[in-house]
């Protein structure tokens, strides 16, 4: 059986993400596919920083797609999953003329 790491067509990011995923999934002995969606957005709440951090959110997105793509998950669970990763980021803040800081959304 040929290792993750032997792959010359994986990406380093997506060697990484993976393996985080895997080592995620495998701490349970038995996933059903109805609990696809809840493990997705468990691993989203607790990896949130991790893939922000790391440049994996895509990765991540991409993994959903192909979750997707199985119909173990819903374009609804996918929006959920990447919503909570991306309520993990603080909105930038940026500095108005007056010297006072809004939130990015604030000025949208």
């Amino acid at each position: 059986m040929q290792m993750l790491d032997d792959f010359d067509d994986v990406s380093c990011l997506e060697k990484v993400f993976i393996k985080l995923w895997n080592a995620f999934i495998t701490s349970w002995t038995v996933i059903p596919d109805y609990c696809i969606p809840s493990k997705c957005l468990e691993f989203a709440r607790s990896h949130a920083a991790v893939l922000i951090k790391e440049n994996l959110r895509d990765k991540f997105l991409l993994h959903l797609f192909h979750l997707w793509d199985l119909r173990l998950l819903s374009s609804d669970h996918i929006s959920t999953c990447m919503a909570e990763i991306d309520a993990s980021v603080e909105a930038p803040k940026i500095v108005v003329d007056d010297g006072t800081y809004c939130f990015r959304e604030d000025i949208l």
